[in-house]
């Protein structure tokens, strides 16, 4: 299975933190986050919930 773009992003953005000097980190560090958060917002709207079903009144 190929990986999504944004996966991909992410991933290349944190082998370049890795690599990067003290200048460059803090935006790599900040586009890390931000690809971070938009993955884990699109995989949490993606898996569905299940609805609580009603307590029997008995």
């Amino acid at each position: 299975m190929a990986e999504r773009p944004k996966v991909a992003a992410y991933r290349k953005t944190l082998n370049d933190l890795a690599k990067a000097g003290p200048k460059d980190q803090n935006d790599l560090e900040g586009k890390a986050a931000k690809l971070g958060l938009e993955i884990q917002g699109e995989e949490s709207k993606a898996a569905p919930r299940p609805t609580p079903r009603p307590a029997k009144a008995g």
